[in-house]
């Protein structure tokens, strides 16, 4: 769509609707303020996030290069080292998450408190695209659970498009606590760049090396 379409807020007849991969981004564009660091990990994080736009002057960290499963949490922590006083966001797939998700512990210590959105779309959802199997298959974690567990932050789990601009909101508004945000996504659900890409991938791919 229009870019400009991508900054316009959403309806009230939105704000009841599922969430999708698309509108994640479109939320998270209206709702950032001035001076965020936006950490993506790899997957639909990043490919989802060439529609992010927005109006404000941000920062943009991400492994573009080696696309690193598991890099989204602990980058978001050295770029609250880097930065203290500025703000960040840290989104990262459900399967990236489990990798490395833990290192939030470490923000705990030191204080840090960004706000870390997980795209939850149960499992491997790029690979998914490109071929199927059960290896994209994760186990289910109750990713909410995980401020009790450190005994730090507040999370919230959301699966429509007002539940994640209102929590979203309320998180860039509030810089005394860490957020830890889980956007349930449909299963099969993702950004149309990656579904381009991974089509052109599954196209690509020799049927006879299947593993």
């Amino acid at each position: 769509p229009n870019p400009a379409a991508r900054l316009k807020p959403l309806t009230a007849k939105e704000r009841a609707e599922p969430l999708d991969v698309e509108t994640f981004f479109r939320i998270v564009g209206l709702t950032m303020k001035e001076g965020t660091t936006v950490v993506c990990d790899t997957g639909d994080v990043l490919i989802g996030a060439i529609g992010l736009r927005t109006s404000k002057r941000n920062h943009f960290l991400a492994a573009a290069y080696y696309l690193s499963m598991g890099f989204g949490a602990p980058a978001a922590i050295g770029a609250m080292a880097a930065d203290p006083g500025g703000r960040t966001i840290a989104i990262v797939g459900d399967g990236a998450f489990q990798m490395t998700g833990m290192e939030l512990s470490t923000a705990a210590k030191e204080g840090f408190k960004p706000i870390v959105c997980i795209i939850n779309n149960d499992g491997y959802g790029t690979q998914r695209h490109i071929i199927d199997g059960k290896f994209n298959n994760i186990h289910p974690w109750k990713y909410t659970r995980i401020c009790d567990l450190l005994g730090y932050g507040k999370a919230a789990r959301v699966a429509t498009k007002g539940g994640l601009e209102a929590v979203l909101k309320k998180a860039f508004a509030d810089e005394s606590r860490m957020y830890l945000i889980e956007a349930v996504v449909p299963r099969d659900d993702c950004s149309r760049a990656l579904l381009r890409f991974a089509t052109q991938m599954a196209n690509e791919r020799d049927v006879n090396k299947r593993a």
